[in-house]
């Protein structure tokens, strides 16, 4: 008995990877964004696991990525801001900090679901395309 040699993919010359649909591509990108309501790591998955196969699933990773290190950074600011505030009566920042790491990746989702490329407003650009 002599073990079969494997064949490589016709679909993608040398990459081992078929493509995927455009119905796919759009589901993961709202994957990539709603995951990120549980941390980091769901976007992050995406972007290593599908940045060969699906440009559009890779990009909205990125941007789910780069919007929750800033989230990241930004509670820290916020809670000392909510400290200092707490002299005058106001916890404004880290209320807008929270109410945006949970708003902004449904919106996201939405807009990938659409096929739409989606550029979160207020997330720092840590890794680039």
């Amino acid at each position: 008995m002599s073990a079969q040699p494997i064949q490589a993919s016709p679909l993608s010359g040398n990459s081992h990877h078929a493509e995927l649909s455009p119905e796919a591509e759009t589901t993961l990108g709202m994957f990539a964004h709603l995951s990120g309501l549980m941390g980091i790591v769901g976007p992050l998955v995406v972007y290593l696991v599908l940045q060969e196969r699906s440009q559009f699933a890779r990009k909205q990773a990125l941007e789910a990525i780069n919007f929750h290190l800033t989230v990241i950074l930004a509670v820290p600011v916020g809670i000392a801001f909510a400290f200092a505030g707490n002299l005058f009566g106001s916890y404004q920042p880290i209320t807008v900090i929270v109410a945006s790491a949970f708003i902004f990746p449904i919106v996201a989702a939405t807009n990938a679901g659409a096929g739409q490329l989606y550029r979160y407003p207020v997330a720092i650009c840590f890794i680039k395309n």
